[in-house]
């Protein structure tokens, strides 16, 4: 594939790691795998008992023989769904891993209403990562345009980030609290301040909290994130940069998403640019933002093509792609 016409995937500052959810035909199970580890040995293959493939059903997918026997599952009588963890790769190479593994998809299974598309980004210099404006990002249209072109406004896994009516039509209305100094109370430690290091992960936790976001103790009286069904899930947006720190965007899936490339690449080259964007916000840019969306119909200038081939392809060597 030629990214002369991207700006900021093939930019080398950031990487990303997948987590594609399909389904896979009964008859392929074991190929389908032996495929994968083809184009990369890094690929991690799983079950996934959240999804529907076709044929499922709860006596079938669900008996205590399915889950506790590995082998039954690849000579199963039915369809079975498939979680595939791709390696953290530079968001380039990620892409074009991407493409060969939708190939595979298209090849040897299907999506459905089901299936999703989990992609996380991360920065690959750790100094960038504490210059990461959250609450820039959570206030971007992008990831509710992304849920209704992919069909997942109903999907509980893939939530609105806000849950108060008011912020929800206005989410940009975040940063005007941020900049008055509306969610800090003398609980927080931090003085009330315009100083850009207190805009980090547990400034955006407060935030939440404090407008009540999330509630803001569960049955047993711990803070309950609820980032995990949200369309940016923050849960590994961590203070201090981790080995597995980053951000999640859960907004991409549903039928044939994988015949969606184009599109998908598109909307990971805008969502990297608000990243970038995001590092250079600051308090006193807030009322000058100029809140971006992504372009409709964004297509690349050339057919998508991967230097990794087509696995038919035997003279090629994908151990040394990577």
């Amino acid at each position: 594939m030629d990214f002369d016409h991207f700006t900021y995937i093939p930019n080398g500052r950031w990487q990303m790691g997948c987590e594609v959810e399909c389904c896979i035909k009964r008859a392929q199970n074991r190929s389908f795998e032996k495929q994968l580890k083809s184009l990369h040995k890094g690929i991690e293959f799983e079950y996934d008992g959240s999804l529907r493939p076709i044929g499922w059903s709860h006596d079938n997918h669900n008996s205590e023989l399915y889950y506790n026997r590995g082998d039954i599952r690849n000579d199963a009588p039915f369809d079975q769904g498939h979680e595939l963890l791709t390696p953290v790769l530079p968001v380039k190479d990620a892409s074009l891993l991407l493409i060969e593994i939708f190939r595979l998809i298209e090849k040897d299974g299907y999506t459905n209403k089901s299936c999703g598309l989990h992609v996380n980004f991360s920065p690959i210099n750790k100094s960038d990562y504490g210059k990461i404006n959250p609450f820039y990002l959570v206030s971007q249209p992008i990831w509710n345009e992304i849920r209704e072109v992919f069909g997942r406004m109903k999907n509980k896994y893939c939530k609105n980030i806000f849950v108060r009516e008011d912020i929800c039509k206005n989410p940009t209305s975040i940063l005007e609290h941020v900049k008055h100094g509306k969610f800090w109370d003398k609980y927080d430690g931090i003085e009330r301040t315009t100083d850009y290091k207190h805009l980090n992960a547990i400034s955006l936790w407060r935030y939440m909290v404090k407008m009540q976001q999330f509630n803001r103790f569960n049955k047993q009286r711990f803070v309950d994130y609820k980032w995990h069904y949200s369309v940016v899930n923050f849960d590994h947006y961590t203070p201090l940069p981790a080995h597995d720190s980053r951000i999640e965007v859960r907004g991409f899936g549903n039928k044939n998403y994988h015949l969606r490339l184009e599109e998908i690449i598109s909307y990971i080259e805008k969502i990297i640019e608000l990243f970038e964007n995001s590092m250079n916000f600051t308090l006193k840019d807030i009322g000058k933002e100029e809140i971006i969306a992504p372009k409709k119909e964004i297509k690349p200038k050339k057919a998508l093509q991967s230097p990794y081939s087509s696995i038919l392809d035997e003279e090629y060597d994908y151990t040394e792609a990577f």
